[in-house]
């Protein structure tokens, strides 16, 4: 929160029995700013003390804002990666 506002999020939620980060999102204004990193770190921690032992969470790989470095420094690592494929429909 800054000047009565929230300035980030993050939603959490337990997906197949792991903890799991849905959503983190910062103002623009606000990136760079340890906004991401603070909410992820109180989001490790409310998880450890609820018993999880692990956190995950999905990104697009081509995320313009930075959030692959957020995670990383966050402790995130890499253990899957996957592919979308999308082909136009045209008229016959």
């Amino acid at each position: 929160m800054a000047d009565g506002r929230p300035v980030g999020v993050v939603m959490t939620h337990e997906r197949e029995g792991q903890a799991w980060i849905q959503i983190v999102g910062t103002l623009a204004d606000w990136r760079g700013k340890g906004v991401a990193g603070g909410l992820l770190a109180h989001a490790m921690s409310a998880f450890k003390a609820q018993g999880y032992g692990t956190a995950g969470l999905g990104v697009d790989t081509h995320n313009p804002t930075g959030a692959l470095s957020v995670y990383r420094r966050a402790g995130f690592e890499v253990v899957r990666r996957r592919a979308t494929y999308a082909r136009e429909l045209t008229p016959a």
